[in-house]
């Protein structure tokens, strides 16, 4: 069995749109100016770690940043 740490990046989305008070108002600023992927590109890393055959080799130890599975470096 093998586990992967996996973030799959800055996806927009409207969840954060309900975040009521100053908490909603900093995520909504931030996300306003982050760069961000679509949800389809944001679900490329959990992909990459749940189904292709190079993971397991790449991932004893690794963050795996979104989006496509690139390899944090320690």
């Amino acid at each position: 069995m093998t586990a992967y740490s996996v973030h799959p990046g800055v996806i927009k989305t409207n969840l954060q749109s309900g975040y009521e008070g100053w908490l909603g108002k900093v995520m909504r600023a931030s996300v306003a100016i982050t760069p961000t992927v679509s949800v389809r590109e944001g679900a490329h890393t959990s992909l990459y770690c749940a189904t292709s055959p190079e993971a397991p080799g790449r991932g004893a130890g690794k963050y795996f940043l979104g989006p496509k599975g690139k390899v944090q470096p320690r």
